[in-house]
């Protein structure tokens, strides 16, 4: 015998189903015969009442009504009757209704217990937002699903506050660490800036002077070896509307430097030429002989110079300002940078260094893992007829002094720039991994390093 299927209305029905056994057939052909009083008790069992009084078989549409909706007349056949578990819409839209406000308030209940004030009069489902607002915040309404809320997703408002105040935290640390005088390391960081220049900046810091560093000023402007020059000057403060620049001139303004391509009478030349245009644009130059890095000898020439009848320096902690130049800037710039507090920019503003100086101290600290990456994933391109790759397409145009690299990257130029040597044009495509494994990388200073593409 063939299985029945299941009766999904809950009543015994004969005419339920394509295929009937022979048993089932006989009933049915009985219940043709029959008055429809079968078929009215069936109507009542599902609380209707049958208001056709013929019966002629299971497709004769019948006409009934629900006592509970008696306004609306309802036609159906007696097999879809049979077969269909709602057979009245009202008291279908009725069951739904009473669902979703039952859904409605045991989401109100999960929403109140996670801190948050359902404002939705209707539920939409678990997946869809809805608005609410925070208990922090009434006047702000957001947008949440239940899902959300199950999940502890917070009010954007008070995850931003939460965010601000461990960021603040970290800043407030990591600036108390950096004041304090035992901020000092095992390992030693080279910064490339001389100890003149980090003893004053430390006395500026100390008597909270707002300066700037290595400040370049439009304006100074010279010719020098038949181009135009620009100069710019260790340190630029103003106090009293005074317009105060302060030169640290150690060894290389008065010796002959082995490193340097300039000889004594040029880089003499120089400093007189920047002196000439502070003057003619109404800043007050002064110079601080730093022959000897000595802070005995730096801190006597300080005291003897212009700066002692402008700055108090009655009340400087010498010994202290002593131990911060000794402090490597690499080393507070590596401390800011892994307490993910600062972005770049403002390191820069606490350190009184360039953005391009402290791309640099973090791009090679990302190399040795002192310090996370913190500079734009640039599109690194690589010089076919050079054999060379550079991090970013910008710094290959300022390597060459040319433009359009990415544009000859992207097949929009045969070439851009020429080689200054060998006067070849110069061809590009960005760094692919495996095809240029053997090209040599260069930094943006002219620097080679070897470990970039490992």
């Amino acid at each position: 015998m063939e299985k029945q299927r299941q009766d999904t209305s809950g009543i015994n029905n004969p005419f339920y189903g394509k295929h009937h056994t022979p048993e089932n057939k006989a009933i049915m052909r009985e219940h043709k015969l029959l008055s429809g009083e079968f078929i009215r008790n069936q109507f009542e069992l599902r609380n209707c009442l049958l208001l056709s009084d013929t019966y002629k078989g299971v497709n004769q549409t019948l006409q009934y009504i629900c006592n509970k909706h008696p306004e609306t007349i309802r036609q159906m056949t007696y097999r879809n009757f049979a077969r269909k578990q709602n057979i009245c819409e009202d008291c279908k839209q009725e069951k739904q209704r009473q669902g979703y406000e039952s859904k409605l308030n045991t989401a109100k209940v999960l929403y109140e217990e996670h801190g948050y004030i359902l404002e939705s009069k209707k539920y939409l489902g678990k997946m869809k937002a809805m608005e609410c607002h925070c208990i922090n915040h009434p006047d702000t309404v957001i947008r949440l699903s239940v899902k959300d809320v199950e999940g502890g997703k917070r009010c954007p408002i008070c995850e931003l506050e939460i965010a601000n105040e461990e960021k603040n935290m970290i800043q407030t640390k990591c600036i108390e660490l950096l004041e304090s005088n035992d901020f000092a390391s095992s390992v030693k960081y080279s910064d490339g800036i001389s100890f003149p220049n980090k003893l004053m900046r430390s006395i500026l810091d100390y008597l909270k002077i707002d300066y700037e560093a290595e400040k370049l000023f439009k304006w100074c402007k010279f010719e020098f070896r038949g181009r135009s020059k620009r100069g710019f000057y260790d340190f630029y403060f103003e106090i009293d509307s005074q317009k105060i620049i302060v030169e640290m001139d150690g060894c290389f303004h008065q010796e002959p430097h082995k490193k340097s391509d300039l000889t004594l009478e040029e880089v003499k030349f120089i400093d007189s030429e920047k002196d000439r245009l502070a003057e003619e644009n109404g800043y007050k130059m002064i110079r601080i002989d730093c022959l000897k890095s000595y802070i005995s000898y730096i801190r006597e020439n300080i005291l003897n110079s212009e700066l002692k009848e402008i700055l108090d320096f009655d009340s400087i902690d010498w010994e202290l300002c002593h131990k911060n130049a000794l402090k490597s800037k690499v080393e507070q710039v590596y401390l800011l940078a892994n307490s993910g507090a600062f972005t770049n920019k403002e390191i820069a503003a606490m350190t009184k260094l360039d953005r391009k100086t402290i791309d640099n101290y973090l791009l090679q600290g990302s190399e040795s893992g002192l310090c996370p990456r913190r500079l734009h994933e640039y599109k690194r391109v690589a010089c076919l007829t050079t054999k060379e790759i550079f991090y970013s397409g910008a710094t290959a145009c300022s390597y060459y002094k040319t433009a359009n690299v990415h544009l000859c990257c992207k097949g929009g130029r045969n070439f851009a720039g020429t080689h200054p040597i060998t006067k070849e044009s110069l061809v590009w495509e960005y760094y692919d991994e495996k095809k240029h494994k053997d090209f040599t990388v260069v930094h943006h200073t002219g620097k080679v390093y070897d470990g970039w593409c490992s």
